[in-house]
Order: C-alpha cells, then structure tokens, then sequence
C-alpha cells in the first residue's frame, strides 16, 4: 500500500469513526424537536477538533515511518486521481444541497437542516476519499 493510500485511510477512517459517534448523538434529539443549540454546538466543536488532532497526530506518526516515501511530490496520475475524486465528491454535495432545500420546504428545524447539510458534507468527502483509493487501486 502507497504512502498515499495510508493518509486517505487514516482520514477516512476518523472522519467516519468520530463523525459517526456525532450524528449518532445528536440526531436522537434532532428527531424528537430539540432546539438547544448548545448542546448539538458542543458536540460539533468537540468532533472537529477530534477529528483534527486525530489527524495531525497520526500523520505525523505516518510521515516519520515513511519518511522517504512522504518526500516524493505528486505525478501527474495521483493530480488527476484527486480531480476525478474531487469531481465525484462534487456531485454528493450538490445532490446533498439541493436535497436539504428540500427539507426546508418541510421543517421549521434550522438546526435539522443544519445538521443534513454537515452530514453531505462528511459524505462528500468520504465519497472523495473512496474515490481515490477506489481509482489508486485500479492503476488509473
């Protein structure tokens, strides 16, 4: 497996493990009409900055295994990888968007709609994510 290959599963795999445990905490309440802003705030800080030291640290700890590996720059395969991934991630956003204005049109829930529109977004990057790693094993 490529250096490369190692940073989107580490990504992937903590934005699903810690993004996972948020929606399964809040959207419970979501569900039964909950307004406190406070409460779905806090959870939401807490799992970015989870996210970002879960990151940071296990890429560090990557780059100082695979030091030699890390330092090599991108060819021209892995750019146009990460457009297409890009691309496909697109797609999940705009559809995600579009179907958050629709439910708009059938909750008064700001935090509801909030919540669904951050959910495309985790999804959209995992959708990038996969993507790239579905499109480094093929050998495009």
């Amino acid at each position: 497996m490529s250096y490369k290959e190692k940073q989107i599963w580490l990504s992937m795999l903590s934005m699903l493990i810690v993004f996972g445990w948020y929606f399964k905490s809040v959207w419970p309440e979501l569900t039964q009409g909950a307004n406190d802003i406070g409460f779905i705030a806090g959870f939401f800080v807490k799992a970015v900055l989870i996210v970002i030291v879960i990151n940071i640290i296990s890429h560090i700890v990557l780059y100082i295994i695979n030091y030699n590996e890390g330092n090599r720059e991108q060819d021209e395969r892995e750019k146009l990888i990460e457009l297409k991934a890009i691309r496909n991630a697109y797609y999940v956003l705009v559809c995600g968007i579009v179907w958050s204005g629709a439910i708009m049109l059938i909750t008064q829930s700001v935090l509801m709609v909030a919540n669904i529109v951050l959910f495309f977004f985790i999804l959209s990057e995992l959708t990038n994510y996969l993507s790239q790693l579905i499109l480094l094993r093929s050998g495009y």
